[in-house]
């Protein structure tokens, strides 16, 4: 069985050895949500977080769950999180193996092949049954060059920010969610919660080199913070006013008082190409447009 360092506890009590924290699920949750606010407010440089970022990101994880995460920490999770984006979307694009989004784990149809492809691929072994909840929140993150393959990682790239030195990840057990893995090389004390928690990573090391790589990882979202951005403002503009929408139903006419309200009410609130197309259309196909999205079921 392999040994594992331990977390330590309290004064005195982690003197020569290595000190780690655990991630569980209610964290990167909670750093995904900072996240994407601060992206939100501008706080995503090219290529990197601005400062605020990362002091948001440490603020609201140390106040919620009473621990003494740095920077640091904040950027190796983004590390980790980057070599799952880049191992599984390279598993995924094998014939035979493809994403469960129920389950948030790779499927694999045939084992031969899952057998064939680790031992050409090793570093992707720990993936074949590992749930990564998240998933979705972390292709939003390291996806932006997934279509034309542009500035995108290998395995190997990660892995020289990433190094696996006697074993594999910080991982942990939730209430709900399997395996997962984390690493940080702070020195702190944290309370547990996860009576079974094992962790078996070292301690990044800082090279130049892999600050860049880190770079490389993070500049991915600062082109979704400008697109992000982008799209508030344009929704913010787009949005028709209610009145706007009254008057222009209450032109259309053989419309009962019922339709009139039931339309408006859901072109305030759906989706505003459904009023543009209103307005543009010739008169007499408006209440026959109408009459289509009242029997539409409201979402």
């Amino acid at each position: 069985m392999e040994q594992s360092p331990l977390i330590c506890q309290g004064e005195g009590n982690c003197k020569g050895k290595k000190k780690y924290i655990t991630w569980n699920a209610d964290m990167d949750n909670a750093l995904v949500d900072v996240l994407f606010d601060q992206m939100a407010l501008g706080n995503k440089a090219d290529p990197g977080w601005k400062p605020q970022a990362y002091h948001a990101a440490v603020f609201t994880l140390n106040t919620r769950f009473n621990i003494s995460l740095t920077k640091d920490n904040i950027k190796n999770r983004l590390k980790s999180w980057g070599k799952h984006y880049t191992t599984v979307s390279e598993i995924i694009k094998q014939s035979g193996f493809s994403w469960d989004t129920q389950k948030k784990m790779i499927t694999v149809d045939d084992e031969n092949v899952w057998t064939d492809y680790v031992k050409s691929n090793p570093d992707a072994s720990s993936y074949r049954y590992k749930v990564i909840e998240n998933w979705d929140d972390i292709v939003l993150f390291f996806g932006k060059d997934k279509a034309n393959g542009e500035g995108a990682e290998t395995a190997a790239d990660v892995d020289e920010v990433l190094p696996n030195e006697e074993g594999g990840d910080v991982e942990f057990v939730s209430a709900s969610l399997g395996l997962e893995d984390i690493d940080a090389s702070e020195n702190f004390n944290i309370p547990t919660t996860h009576a079974r928690t094992r962790v078996v990573t070292p301690p990044f090391s800082k090279s130049t080199k892999k600050r860049g790589r880190q770079m490389e990882l993070a500049s991915a979202v600062a082109e979704m913070s400008n697109s992000f951005k982008k799209y508030i403002s344009a929704v913010k503009v787009e949005r028709p006013d209610a009145m706007e929408v009254y008057e222009e139903v209450s032109n259309v006419v053989d419309l009962s008082k019922t339709e009139r309200l039931d339309v408006c009410q859901r072109l305030i609130s759906g989706k505003v190409e459904e009023f543009r197309l209103l307005k543009g259309l010739p008169d007499e196909d408006k209440k026959d447009w109408i009459l289509l999205l009242l029997s539409r079921p409201l979402t």
